[in-house]
């Protein structure tokens, strides 16, 4: 029996616009549909290449997930043990892996920062754990707690930069709740930002940086006159 697969946008818009993207699959000119999961606003969608767009920031998670579910029920279907109603999602078991994607997304040059922040985050959570592998069975209220005191005691990171890597691992999580987290841990934990002296450069030590004598061109010319504009 011969099957066509196809990813489409199907149902009714949520309250935020967004609209579900079904695996439809036809044999015999009967089409059933099966929710991958996942959502997206109809401008993000590219009906052609029946995938998000690269202009959602999500693109590179979303798509490869799509690439998964695809792979899953093409190999059901293959194997003759096919229900539309039944195909199991992929699973990423593996947190780092998530990472690793989360990563590749913010690949622009625009966006080092962020890709920054997420390789940190990724380093700081293989010393934590001294593992490769770290399941996202095992987050829970926990896990953050004693990854928070690691990155007080061993770090020396203050609370305000703890809060930015749970907050960058909270987003991670969000990513990958519908695939694998029956419920987030974040909720549970209260953690407000430590507020913090706002410290400013005095004229005398504007003068004195401004007066700095940094090689035309070099990065600390660059960085001098950026900081004085």
């Amino acid at each position: 029996m011969k099957a066509n697969f196809k990813f489409v946008l199907h149902g009714p818009k949520d309250k935020t616009g967004c609209s579900r993207i079904f695996l439809r699959v036809t044999t015999y000119y009967s089409a059933k549909y099966t929710s991958t999961g996942r959502k997206v606003q109809p401008q993000y969608w590219n009906r052609d290449k029946e995938e998000v767009r690269s202009s959602h920031p999500d693109s590179v998670i979303i798509n490869e997930y799509l690439s998964d579910f695809m792979r899953v029920a093409r190999d059901r279907f293959r194997q003759g043990g096919f229900n539309i109603n039944a195909i199991s999602r992929p699973v990423t078991v593996d947190v780092l892996t998530f990472l690793d994607r989360v990563i590749k997304d913010y690949g622009r040059p625009e966006q080092f920062r962020t890709r920054k922040k997420y390789v940190t985050l990724k380093n700081k959570l293989i010393a934590f754990t001294k593992s490769v592998s770290i399941p996202f069975s095992i987050l829970d209220k926990t896990f953050i707690q004693e990854f928070d005191s690691f990155l007080r005691l061993s770090h020396g990171n203050k609370l305000n930069t703890r809060l930015k890597y749970l907050a960058a691992l909270k987003r991670v999580v969000n990513l990958a709740i519908e695939q694998e987290i029956p419920a987030s841990p974040f909720p549970k934990l209260r953690m407000r930002e430590e507020r913090t002296e706002k410290r400013f450069l005095s004229i005398d030590e504007i003068k004195m940086l401004q007066a700095y004598d940094a090689p035309m061109t070099s990065q600390r010319w660059h960085a001098r006159n950026l900081f004085l504009f």
